[in-house]
């Protein structure tokens, strides 16, 4: 179990398209996708809203969700190209760094909304590219791996925003989760274009042929 679970670490680390997918997903599990620390906070201290408040703030995180995976489901076809990974990711993050400006509940719900679009648009993204780009005999491990990275570092993202909402309050907080993932996506996906063999076509080994 160990050597297989090796093999799919190596994997994962080798291919440039599935690094940095995991890359991403490390960076928006960690500072952008903290909305049950983030959300109640924001109703409490920062709206004055109650229990009623709070519920129509999740709700219309929940609604943008539900309208970004019916808008990837009815637009996507094969894998998706690197862009389709990396704007969400951006645009998730640059929405986290406008809540911090949000003092209005009417404001707080748009930005909620977009952000929820954003958050399911980038993960069915990931996911998918990870689905196809893997060769079948990896693909567990290689998933085993993606729940790892996504659900495992949410905690921690959590606990990093909840202590600097703490100190400082929840809308430095966002703006601190916000700038960080901007910082990391945009370092990664450089990073990603000048690697030496980068491709825009699979790399050897990705079992799924070229799609643009």
């Amino acid at each position: 179990m160990g050597a297989e679970i090796a093999e799919g670490v190596r994997y994962a680390l080798g291919n440039s398209r599935i690094a940095l997918v995991f890359g991403l997903l490390l960076s928006v599990s960690l500072f952008v996708v903290n909305m049950n620390v983030v959300v109640p906070l924001i109703a409490r201290n920062v709206l004055h809203e109650g229990a009623h408040g709070f519920g129509l703030l999740m709700a219309a995180l929940g609604a943008g969700a539900v309208i970004g995976a019916l808008a990837v489901a009815t637009f996507s076809v094969g894998r998706p190209p690197l862009w389709a990974v990396v704007a969400p990711a951006l645009t998730a993050s640059v929405l986290l760094i406008a809540l911090s400006f949000v003092h209005r509940f009417g404001l707080a719900v748009v930005v909620l909304m977009a952000l929820g679009f954003a958050q399911i648009a980038f993960m069915t993204a990931c996911n998918t590219t990870v689905q196809i780009t893997v060769p079948d005999e990896l693909r567990g491990r290689i998933m085993g791996l993606y729940a790892l990275v996504f659900a495992g570092m949410t905690p921690i993202g959590a606990l990093i925003m909840g202590t600097v909402a703490e100190r400082w309050g929840v809308l430095r907080a966002c703006a601190v989760g916000g700038t960080m993932g901007l910082l990391l996506i945009t370092t990664l996906t450089l990073a990603w274009r000048q690697a030496p063999g980068r491709a825009g076509t699979s790399s050897p080994g990705d079992g799924a042929p070229s799609v643009p």
